[in-house]
């Protein structure tokens, strides 16, 4: 590329999100949103998915992950808005006042690590209760034992990156 010259390294790391871009999936529970898959994601496919507000008590969407210690892990995803900025909480409960992110209409990735959120071993796409906005597009959802990595795609399992090894 014409950029800056970079290496990634970074150790071994498993997301233990399954799967990570299809927010549609069984694993995903929905309450109060409708979901449109097939958006455009930040590589520049169509895997990243508008999720609207239905308008009802709990807006949100979860899905559980086998995990020992979640104020341990650290979470990611990648979200925008569909036009303007706002407000909403994402990979946690709205109580949470660490999960309360301002969304642009680029694509950020948010992390978020070490938290108490209901749901012992969940993870929040997003939580509507908090914030400004009524719809969101989400794409790729990561949990980590440790800090989080770049991006491990999953599907039906965990997913584990060896670590990298750069040698001069």
């Amino acid at each position: 590329s014409s950029g800056t010259p970079m290496i990634l390294d970074e150790p071994q790391a498993t997301n233990l999100v399954f799967p990570s871009k299809d927010f549609n999936s069984a694993v995903w529970s929905k309450s109060g949103v409708s979901l449109t898959t097939g958006q455009l994601d930040p590589q520049g496919n169509n895997t990243a998915t508008l999720v609207i507000n239905s308008g009802t008590a709990f807006q949100s969407m979860t899905a559980g992950y086998n995990s020992a210690n979640v104020l341990t892990h650290g979470r990611q995803i990648w979200a925008k808005t569909t036009s303007g900025t706002g407000t909403v909480s994402l990979l946690a409960h709205n109580s949470n006042l660490n999960s309360r992110f301002t969304i642009t209409n680029s694509w950020q990735k948010f992390t978020l690590k070490g938290y108490n959120s209901t749901g012992a071993n969940s993870i929040y796409g997003v939580d509507f209760r908090f914030g400004t906005l009524m719809e969101v597009l989400l794409w790729e959802s990561q949990a980590e034992t440790g800090d989080p990595s770049s991006s491990i795609f999953t599907t039906n399992a965990a997913v584990t990156r060896n670590d990298d090894l750069v040698t001069v």
